[in-house]
């Protein structure tokens, strides 16, 4: 019986203790600057944009190999640059049919 409560409780600290490490290095990672700046003045890029444009940046891919990677890229670009408008087929088209 001690040695099932034992293991227990050593379960139970692994647990915490990974879920502490999980925690601190999330909170490292996100407040370690994870978001692009300009290197001249450790300022954020101004993303404002003209009134005729509506995206910051357009990607494009091929619809039978590179939907993966080309969400993988504006995953990154969103993390890195909050506030940046991209244009993506996937989510910008309203008629996908006559793609490739």
């Amino acid at each position: 019986y001690r040695v099932s409560v034992l293991a227990v409780i050593l379960i139970i600290s692994m647990l915490v203790v990974t879920l502490i490490v999980v925690v601190v290095v999330g909170l490292k990672n996100d407040a370690d600057g994870t978001i692009i700046k300009i290197q001249s003045t450790n300022e954020k890029p101004i993303l404002d944009l003209p009134p005729d444009c509506g995206f910051h940046v357009f990607i494009s891919h091929v619809w039978s190999t590179g939907q993966d990677k080309s969400h993988i890229i504006v995953g990154k670009l969103r993390k890195y640059l909050p506030g940046i408008k991209v244009w993506i087929d996937v989510e910008c088209l309203t008629n996908t049919g006559s793609l490739e």
